[in-house]
């Protein structure tokens, strides 16, 4: 055991870092030229989710996804209006929709959220 220990702890400390080879390695790099980390692109915001709890929406959008589960659709083309009970930190909506999962070690119920793309707010 101490000679597999011994074996790592030489192996860390003399294996040389491969990052750092091939930048200084590299064709195009001239041998003054400081090592350059390449950018990373920044990530735009989200945009906020502009209902709120309360709201009343009706369904603007009515085509057919293969994310939605059935119980899911059946709820959306069942209503013409739906209040919005709960908005969570992705910007989802809760407007009620229970999807229940039957099991063998027994049933589960679900809430489903939509996403707020599909919905406009009632005038």
């Amino acid at each position: 055991m101490k000679y597999i220990k011994f074996i790592k702890e030489k192996m860390i400390k003399e294996s040389p870092d491969w990052d750092d080879i091939e930048r200084e390695n590299h064709p195009k790099r001239k041998k003054n030229d400081p090592v350059v980390e390449p950018a990373k692109p920044e990530l735009a915001e989200k945009p906020v989710c502009p209902f709120k709890v309360g709201d009343t929406l009706v369904l603007a959008d009515n085509k057919k996804s293969s994310k939605i589960p059935e119980d899911a659709w059946d709820f959306l083309m069942t209503y013409k209006e739906y209040d919005v009970l709960r908005v969570n930190d992705n910007g989802k909506l809760d407007l009620g929709c229970h999807i229940s999962k039957n099991t063998p070690e027994g049933g589960v119920e679900k809430l489903y959220l939509f996403s707020p793309k599909r919905f406009a707010l009632k005038k």
